[in-house]
């Protein structure tokens, strides 16, 4: 077969500039001078051998002919025709030393042909180039075998261009600045594709070199003090971020780059830490701002007129004065100069230097890539497997992403979780088999986005192999390439056994999993926001005009309270049955607003509970009233916790139960009075009608709300007014992603990751063999659901609601900082103003609204929330470990400032009260202990009057409704108390200590109370429906009852709620 000698010609363009006269180098022109035997000019003519991709490894080609025999292509020896070739490989580059100029260049048949240039001068070039396929037409190239030639411009490190050309076609391409060092090498390389057949090929290519303007010095504004700096940046360096320090002033500026990160100018600890971005194919041209004594407030502008800022205030120590500092046109800010020293910023001037021209905008390209589950795959446990959704294009994939992942056999996942701040949102349908998990963030042109899918092997896969994961990350708009979409991970190993050790507690009958052992694993699980969008109840407004309705189920399912490495956990969960990813565990949020306002609504709750168990998750002891008639141990009654009004048959008395097997708590009724409330099948009204509050839903059945609570049955409700969203409109109270509740809860758990509740009362020899205990108390602490969480903030404030959640553990919350927090109001609603405080106590059904600042933390600061509560509270022997209780969260400050937030919390939160309160009766109440007929220890209610009164006794509470009362608590107990009323809210007056004799618990006689008040805690100075009743005080409060019906009041520690710390409160 003939071969053929159409030559595919390479156009390449390079300039180079510098200060030095331009230079520049063609290869067109300089070929005939080059071809020499020597090989010593810039160019020079080389050859690579097969597999090789090191351009160390590139070889000359070695023979000179200044008659060269080109008759093997066909062409006739002509004398005045030079080329360096290899005769064994074919590869050959020529052109006539005289007459018309043309070019002869084919690659070798197993060879690629290579021309090489080599830099004379240091500094920037610039190329230009055309490649070509010339096909002359010798023979037919355009049949059978001909593909053409691949081609390649690269640098001794990297590839700066590469195409495919086919027969009798051409590529051109550009390299705008491009630094070189002396002796540097570039390439082109001419590839044959399978055969050097009908591959002759064209060359042209030029090279500049860029002469280097040296910009005028920045002017620099502000201050005179500190030490004057001026940023180094490397010719290859350009502005990629800007790292800034601000308090009312910029404390310290830093330049970010492509490259290594310029110096700190300024603090580099105090303030809060913004990081300001731009897009790929922006830069800096502008920066203005005032300044006085320091640098005030500063903006910048990119070349798009994109308006950075402003960062930090304008306030100065002086009247402020204003600076603008703009680059000439076709320049761009590389870098800063000014003065500062190790606290502040007092000057800032600009470096800078000719504009790079942008890079080309190429589609968004996702690529994903998953690592091996960590930990390694155990049966039961949970592991995360890493997914990187990396963007390879140069324009930004815009929100929402969307990634998939099939169920793998044997796999399970969490029914819904989030990560990332919440921006990644993940939901399992199990009808499907199918993981979604959708983001509400977009990735920037080469940028990418990271987070950990949860997975957990069934028991069944312990020592087999489980299948691929297969992840596939939906298009983006305008993203023409997927063939990298899609991801599969192939697990190492096999799945392990689940096997952890347990300890022996004489309070439990099984064993139990060590707490110090989970909290090895702590903090690395993030902080579920339970008022996230996808954390909320979706109500029906069609069946009900006018109201939101929710109906709202209960059933038992598996998640993840414990860290990765650690089982699932089985709970009790209301949900909504029309849309099964609700039932979590805390329940979804209900979010409300006040009928007060004209856009509030009333609210209609169905609860049911369709469980198809008989028996309870937790030991039930069948000794306590209300569980000692053979009771069915799965029932319920929802009580919503905060209500001022509310009809008694939607309060969830605890006689009107339910089970699902139609039993319910009338028929059950064990009381002297006779008097109940009946089970309501109709949805509970809550009539809204309060000002904006934080309230909570949870089980309220008589004997085992304990165990309901504990098994999981609680949620929030969070009601919302026109004054709270007036200072959120106006930005003076953190709203959206930075208002986030913490419920604390305690817990402990058994070796496969059940909940544990203590069955044995050792102590006490005549206690029945299956014992509650006075109170429960968990080394393990549970916010929102997870054990010792983290959360990733921003510098800047954050406003919790706080539930304490717990059976029975009381909390006194400090942060590890020694930062203290704005507390804004309490379960009634709003303080008059933010009251600043170092330490926040909060009892078993008390909710807290406060606020705290990371604006001054570091970047990568680390600060938990502390606990010091002893149990019982607050003179108890179980005093918190270290490491264990006494940490809550752990809070990052690791997210960079996503907006400038406003300065200062309101000065004001609500109006004035003007509710005046005339209490038409004084009425003294008993909180005491007793034993029971078991010998255990009985908390108890009662009168100062008449001593103490059991459940069953009829109701020593009789107000008037629509009237006021005070109410004189005496604690006559060694511990604290929360004490909870139902239908209605109070104030507390005061508290004052006291001593009595009691009688034999028949009444208090000779009470001598302190003529010196209680220090009053400035946070709880508001309406409230729970409060802590101190040991060996009387707690004064003034109590609105608000409507007539049978509601209760009680301790609300559990374990004392169901035994036997509960009274009939009846409003006439």
């Amino acid at each position: 077969m003939l071969k053929n000698i159409a030559l595919a010609s390479t156009l390449i363009l390079l300039s180079i500039n510098t200060a030095l006269a331009a230079l520049s180098w063609n290869f067109k022109s300089d070929i005939r001078a080059e071809l020499s035997p020597t090989q010593k000019g810039v160019w020079g003519f080389m050859q690579n051998i097969p597999g090789n991709t090191k351009p160390a490894k590139y070889t000359l080609l070695p023979t000179y002919q200044s008659n060269c025999d080109l008759t093997r292509w066909h062409v006739p020896r002509d004398p005045n025709f030079s080329c360096w070739q290899d005769i064994k490989s074919e590869a050959v580059i020529g052109t006539p030393t005289k007459g018309t100029f043309y070019l002869y260049m084919i690659p070798g048949k197993d060879n690629q042909l290579i021309l090489r240039w080599q830099s004379p001068i240091a500094g920037n070039v610039s190329m230009t180039g055309r490649v070509t396929d010339t096909d002359d037409g010798l023979i037919n190239c355009n049949k059978g075998g001909h593909d053409g030639i691949k081609w390649f411009l690269r640098t001794e490190t990297a590839i700066l261009k590469q195409g495919v050309i086919a027969n009798g076609k051409g590529a051109s391409f550009a390299i705008p600045r491009l630094p070189v060092k002396k002796a540097a090498r570039l390439y082109v390389v001419i590839d044959k594709g399978k055969n050097n057949w009908c591959d002759s090929t064209d060359v042209d290519w030029s090279i500049k070199q860029l002469t280097t303007v040296t910009p005028p010095a920045p002017t620099v504004f502000g201050a005179a003090g500190g030490i004057a700096f001026t940023d180094k940046v490397a010719s290859t360096q350009t502005l990629t971020g800007i790292a800034l320090r601000t308090q009312w002033w910029i404390t310290s500026i830093q330049g970010l780059t492509n490259g290594r990160a310029l110096p700190v100018h300024g603090t580099s600890s105090s303030g809060a830490r913004t990081v300001v971005k731009w897009p790929a194919n922006e830069y800096l041209v502008r920066a203005y701002g005032t300044y006085g004594d320091y640098l005030g407030k500063i903006s910048f502008v990119t070349n798009t007129g994109k308006v950075l800022g402003p960062y930090g205030d304008a306030d100065a120590k002086t009247s402020p004065k204003k600076f603008d500092l703009k680059v000439p046109a076709g320049n761009q800010i590389v870098g800063f100069k000014g003065r500062a020293n190790t606290k502040i910023l007092y000057a800032i001037g600009l470096i800078y230097r000719k504009a790079a021209l942008p890079p080309a905008v190429v589609a968004p390209d996702l690529a994903v890539t998953l690592a091996q589950p960590f930990p390694p795959l155990t049966a039961t446990a949970l592991s995360e497997i890493t997914v990187t959704i990396k963007n390879l294009g140069t324009s930004t994939a815009k929100a929402p992403l969307t990634l998939t992942m099939p169920m793998t056999t044997g796999i399970e996942t969490p029914i819904k979780f989030a990560r990332n701040v919440d921006a990644w949102v993940c939901i399992t349908n199990n009808a499907t088999k199918k993981l979604t998990c959708t983001s509400s963030k977009t990735i920037a042109g080469h940028g990418k986005e990271t987070f950990k899918l949860a997975v957990a092997p069934t028991n069944s896969m312990a020592g087999k192999k489980i299948g691929a994961f297969k992840v596939t990350v939906s298009t983006v708009a305008g993203e023409k390439n997927i063939t990298n979409n899609t991801a599969l991970l192939i697990p190492a190993g096999t799945v392990k056994k689940l096997s952890l050790p347990g300890i022996k507690d004489d309070t439990y009958s099984k064993l139990l999993l060590n707490p110090a052992m989970i909290r090895k694993a702590a903090f690395s699980l993030p902080l579920t926001n339970l008022l996230a969008p996808h954390y909320q109840f979706k109500p029906d407004t069609k069946t009900y005009s006018g109201s939101d309705f929710y109906k709202l189920n209960i059933d038992r399912i598996k998640t993840h309270i414990l860290p990765p490495g650690f089982p699932a956990t089985t709970v009790d969960a209301y949900g909504d049955c029309d849309c099964m990813e609700t039932f979590s565990y805390p329940a979804h949020t209900i979010i409300a607003n006040s009928t007060l306002d004209k856009r509030g609504k009333q609210t209609l709750i169905q609860f049911n509970d369709n469980r198809d168990v008989t028996t309870h998750l937790l030991p039930l002891d069948a000794s306590i009233h209300g569980a000692d008639r053979a009771e069915p141990q799965i029932r319920s009654v929802v009580h919503l916790h905060g209500f001022k009004q509310v009809d008694e048959k939607s309060d969830g008395y605890p006689e009107a139960w339910k089970s699902p097997l139609g039993k319910k708590g009338e028929d059950f009724v064990n009381s002297e009075s006779g008097h109940s409330v009946p089970h309501n099948p109709d949805p509970f009204v809550q009539q809204n009608k309060q000002a904006a509050s934080l309230l909570w839903f949870h089980d309220h059945t008589l004997g085992i709300t304990r165990l309901n609570v504990y098994a999981g049955l609680a949620g929030l409700y969070v009601l919302r007014d026109n004054n709270e969203q007036a200072m959120i409109d106006n930005g003076s109270l953190p709203s959206g992603a930075y208002e986030i509740p913490l419920a604390l809860q305690d817990r402990m758990f058994h070796t496969d990751g059940s909940l544990a509740y203590p069955d044995r009362n050792p102590e006490i020899k005549s206690a029945p063999k299956l014992s509650m205990l006075p109170e429960f108390f968990g080394k393990v602490i549970v916010v929102n659901g997870i054990a010792w969480p983290y959360l990733e903030v921003e510098p800047r404030k954050y406003r919790f609601r706080l539930l304490n959640g717990s059976n029975a553990r009381f909390y006194s919350l400090t942060l590890s900082n020694s930062a203290g927090f704005y507390v804004l109001g309490t379960e009634g609603g709003f303080l008059p103003a933010p009251v600043p405080t170092k330490s926040l106590t909060i009892g078993p059904g008390e909710r807290y609204d406060f606020v705290i600042d990371f604006s001054a933390a570091a970047h990568n600061q680390t600060i938990i929330l502390k606990n010091s509560a002893n149990s019982p509270y607050p003179d108890g022997d179980d005093k918190v470990t270290a490491g264990l209780d006494d940490q809550i969260i752990q809070f990052r400050v690791t997210q960079p400032l996503s907006s400038v937030p406003r300065k200062s919390l309101p000065t004001r939160l609500r109006l004035p009260d003007t509710t005046v309160l005339k209490p038409v009766k004084t009425h003294q109440v008993l909180l005491a202990e007793t034993v029971d007929p078991h010998g255990r220890v009985l908390p108890i209610l009662g009168t100062v009057k008449e001593g103490i009164k059991h459940w069953m006794a009829p109701p020593t509470e009789v107000p008037k409704a629509f009237t006021t009362e005070t109410w004189e608590i005496y604690n006559h107990t060694v511990d604290a108390h929360p004490v909870h009323l139902h239908g209605g809210h109070f104030k507390i007056i005061d508290r004052r200590t006291f001593s009595a004799d009691d009688n034999d618990l028949k009444g208090l006689t000779h009470i001598k109370l302190s003529t010196v008040l209680e220090p009053k805690i400035p946070y709880e100075q508001t309406w409230k429906d729970t409060v802590i009743a101190w040991p060996g005080q009387m707690t004064r409060i003034n109590v609105k009852f608000e409507n007539a019906g049978l509601f209760v009041w009680h301790c609300h520690i559990l374990e004392h709620e169901d035994h036997d710390m509960m009274r009939p409160l009846s409003v006439q």
